[in-house]
């Protein structure tokens, strides 16, 4: 289930929150950017992010610590 406050944000909103660096490690890293899709794979929800110079990340909303 996606987390109530993604749920809320349309494509194009801005977000702010925290995810574990390189996708398991136990370091957190901050990720701020708009919302570029939403939505449901195979190994769940997802939300994709662009980061500005970073580039589009896509981050799993099951490992999203804090908003």
């Amino acid at each position: 289930m996606i987390k109530s406050v993604l749920r809320n944000k349309r494509v194009g909103s801005h977000v702010e929150f925290l995810y574990p660096k390189h996708g398991k490690r136990n370091v957190l890293r901050s990720v701020k950017g708009r919302v570029e899709a939403k939505g449901k794979g195979p190994n769940g929800p997802y939300v994709k992010v662009d980061e500005g110079k970073t580039g589009v990340r896509t981050f799993s909303a099951r490992k999203i610590v804090e908003i």
